[in-house]
């Protein structure tokens, strides 16, 4: 049996918490400003942000945080890594970033405007229970905007981090399987 399949998917959680906790500088250091360029084009997607309040979902290192903030909304940014909590605040202490899980949210039905996830719903074990308590949250007519890797053939990040891992990963490296975006 294929040591990959052997990984129960349950799995998978812990193995992105435990991802991210261990690389959250290496993110911030590499990435992190790679990804915020996607953040304007969510963001002009919805009305004025001026006074609304937005959660950041897989906030990370808070670059969509900080962008939507300097847009006038109220931001709060989630993430369930610790140590990403702990690198937003340092790096944007004016906002407010919580540790929480996207499938709990600490916030009342229908109190919030905005929604925003910068290529977060791919770490979500359960993307569909995620998206429920999103929408559990938002305002009627709130919106949520996000953004995901496009399919590896046509996705340039993809095909390079592929020949990175080929020449530099070590194999075979114990990965959970994921959710299976294919089936709703």
């Amino acid at each position: 049996m294929n040591q990959l399949a052997s990984i129960k998917q349950s799995d998978f959680a812990d193995f992105e918490r435990q991802g991210w906790e261990q690389l959250s500088t290496a993110y911030s250091e590499s990435w992190g400003h790679v990804t915020s360029a996607f953040v304007p084009a969510i963001l002009a997607s919805f009305p004025e942000l001026e006074g609304k309040q937005l959660i950041d979902l897989a906030t990370g290192t808070g670059y969509a945080a900080s962008i939507a903030s300097r847009e006038g909304a109220i931001v709060t940014g989630i993430d369930f890594s610790v140590n990403m909590v702990v690198q937003a605040r340092m790096a944007f202490p004016t906002i407010i970033f919580e540790t929480a899980d996207v499938e709990a949210l600490p916030f009342g039905d229908e109190t919030i405007e905005f929604s925003v996830s910068n290529f977060g719903f791919q770490h979500f074990q359960n993307p569909d229970k995620a998206l429920r308590e999103v929408l559990r949250v938002l305002k009627p007519r709130g919106a949520l905007g996000f953004t995901v890797w496009a399919e590896a053939h046509r996705n340039a990040a993809s095909l390079i981090l592929e020949q990175a891992l080929n020449r530099f990963a070590v194999v075979p490296c114990p990965i959970p399987e994921g959710p299976n975006y294919g089936e709703g």
